[in-house]
């Protein structure tokens, strides 16, 4: 007899609940706008996906800092130009893991030096291949235009640098 009283007890709690949430999200305006929201998350650091009308403004468009920032990333890359098979030059760029760095850090690395267009794609195809957890810290020689392939081998096997 106590049980039916005790379940009749916790249904009411149930409901008086809901309707007090209910009532609170139904008063409750947010401080923030939607704009205000998306500019704070972009000052934070915070990528946002690039609108098609916008993308092509964007990349027309670079800013001082942007084109300081490429400089000193092809700076603090070593550019070496080897002969390859067809007797042109083909330019390899130096790239070091270091220990600890995830797949995802070392795609968007590797997107920043420009040996991979989308990082998110290399990372997703290093983790279709299980190659994700056999990449080793060191210096690799990576040739430009390199296929995810060719970079996934590289980065997985012990080279001597």
């Amino acid at each position: 007899m106590r049980f039916k009283y005790y379940l009749r007890g916790a249904g009411i709690g149930v409901i008086l609940t809901t309707l007090i949430f209910t009532i609170a999200f139904a008063v409750y305006k947010p401080t923030l706008s939607d704009d205000e929201i998306m500019q704070k998350a972009e000052a934070l650091g915070m990528e946002m996906p690039a609108d098609d009308s916008d993308s092509a403004d964007k990349k027309d468009t670079k800013t001082a800092k942007d084109q300081k920032d490429d400089a000193d990333a092809s700076d603090s890359n070593t550019d070496d130009a080897t002969t390859s098979e067809d007797g042109g030059q083909k330019n390899v760029i130096e790239f070091t893991i270091a220990s600890g760095d995830t797949s995802a850090t070392i795609a968007q690395h590797l997107q920043e030096v420009g040996l991979v267009d989308n990082a998110k794609s290399f990372d997703l195809y290093l983790s279709d291949q299980d190659l994700d957890n056999q990449l080793l810290p060191g210096t690799y020689q990576i040739p430009e235009g390199a296929t995810f392939l060719e970079i996934g081998e590289l980065l997985t096997t012990k080279q001597a640098q």
